[in-house]
């Protein structure tokens, strides 16, 4: 599908320009940004980018995501998974999940280096900034062997690499 086939935002599809994905990019680091500060976290890391993409349900990583079972809530619950396992893991208690919050912060998250290594692997199969889109932010964040989201997501019996393929075919087709 060209751009000019490609449906507007109106009809629930992706974008058609490349202004309107780079606005699209500029409120999902915003989102990101939201999702980390909500959690009191000091970064905003690739976990928060795959939270703040399953609230974007008409970007193509959010339909991505979600098409493929890992909508907000799937996200959210893998996440507490791993945050029990990696405190289990250390032999700390586990608490319930409202008790391990922590004060909130006062200056925005700056970005971590799980979220940079996920925009550039993003950039990387994107072949150029003027094809970026949320999905290939959404192949940037998967393609992590190590961290957060590979944990996360092998806690919940998500198959990474299986999504990551699927990701990456669909990625493809928008930078033709």
């Amino acid at each position: 599908m060209t751009d000019r086939e490609r449906p507007t935002r109106h009809q629930g599809t992706p974008f058609q320009s490349a202004h309107a994905e780079g606005r699209e990019l500029r409120l999902l680091m915003e989102l990101s940004q939201q999702e980390a500060a909500r959690r009191s976290a000091s970064t905003v890391e690739a976990e928060h980018i795959l939270l703040a993409l399953a609230a974007l349900p008409d970007s193509r990583g959010g339909a991505f995501l979600i098409a493929n079972g890992l909508d907000r809530a799937a996200l959210e619950e893998a996440l507490v998974a791993e945050r029990r396992h990696s405190l289990g893991s250390v032999g700390a208690p586990v608490y319930a999940e409202a008790d391990l919050k922590a004060a909130r912060r006062r200056h925005k998250p700056r970005w971590g280096a799980s979220s940079r290594d996920a925009f550039d692997r993003g950039m990387r199969v994107s072949r150029g900034r003027e094809n970026v889109s949320t999905l290939n932010l959404v192949v940037g964040a998967l393609m992590a062997e190590l961290g957060t989201v590979p944990r996360m997501l092998g806690l919940a019996g998500v198959d990474r690499h299986q999504i990551l393929g699927r990701a990456t075919v669909e990625a493809a087709k928008g930078t033709k």
